[in-house]
């Protein structure tokens, strides 16, 4: 089923960095592969290869420890009309009890207030709780009506996601 991750062999040099860097290997079974493809069309709403799937086959199947934070990424447009599905998503994330919830805003081309809103709500939750929030890799348009409000005093906000989970 998983075509694309076969190998007739790992090459000595690739063996021996992975083997000093710590990485061992594990094995999922063809019906956790497809438990995860339901799961990614469930919940992230896109149909996943079999190759697509397996890391996220081995983190169901509890066979890999997640990290104690969520990676959210935004794109588009976020506006009144988009606001609800976001909120809903962002709230439930938070609920879950994240200890650091990273936005990515790669992609993100537009927010408005009522956006913003719900970010602030977001950083509410997370920063009553003890928990953090980061939002990270904003587009200039966007970074600049933070910069506006000011709320680039009152959000974390860094270059990209690597600088988001070092701190």
């Amino acid at each position: 089923a998983c075509d694309s991750l076969q190998t007739k062999e790992v090459s000595r040099l690739t063996f021996d960095v992975l083997s000093r860097r710590g990485v061992r290997g594990l094995a999922v079974i063809e019906l956790e592969i497809e438990d995860a493809q339901r799961w990614a069309a469930r919940y992230l709403r896109i149909v996943v290869e079999p190759g697509g799937a397996v890391a996220l086959a081995a983190l169901l199947a509890g066979k890999v420890r997640a990290a104690p934070g969520m990676l959210v990424m935004l794109s588009g447009n976020i506006s009144l009309n988009r606001v609800p599905e976001v909120r809903s998503d962002l709230i439930a994330i938070a609920e879950a009890g994240h200890a650091l919830i990273v936005v990515d805003m790669t992609n993100l081309k537009f927010i408005d207030s009522s956006g913003i809103a719900t970010l602030i709500e977001l950083l509410r939750n997370q920063t009553s709780a003890n928990r953090r929030l980061v939002l990270c890799a904003m587009q200039p348009q966007v970074q600049s009506m933070f910069q506006i409000v000011r709320l680039d005093t009152l959000f974390t906000i860094v270059d990209d996601v690597a600088s988001a989970t070092s701190q």
